[in-house]
């Protein structure tokens, strides 16, 4: 069990959503690089996750990612699901 609460099953399931949330657009997305999980430590150096602690981060850094589009690639459309 970690700090957090999670098993480690819950953070390996975490992990395979984290690796597939892109994968059903395609290589029309224009989405030319997508980050691994990102550390506590590599989200700290955004200015808007400075203030969190360790724990929280860990939580948390599944569901973000740091991301390189194409040039004018539409990131998000009304009424669509990401």
């Amino acid at each position: 069990m970690y700090r957090n609460g999670n098993s480690n099953a819950s953070v390996n399931k975490r992990y395979e959503q984290h690796q597939d949330r892109w994968n059903a657009f395609g290589k029309n997305a224009g989405l030319l690089g997508l980050s691994e999980k990102l550390s506590p430590e590599e989200l700290r150096k955004s200015e808007l996750f400075r203030e969190y602690d360790e724990d929280f981060l860990e939580e948390l850094s599944p569901d973000i990612a740091l991301a390189k589009w194409q040039s004018n690639a539409v990131l998000f459309e009304e009424g669509a699901y990401l």
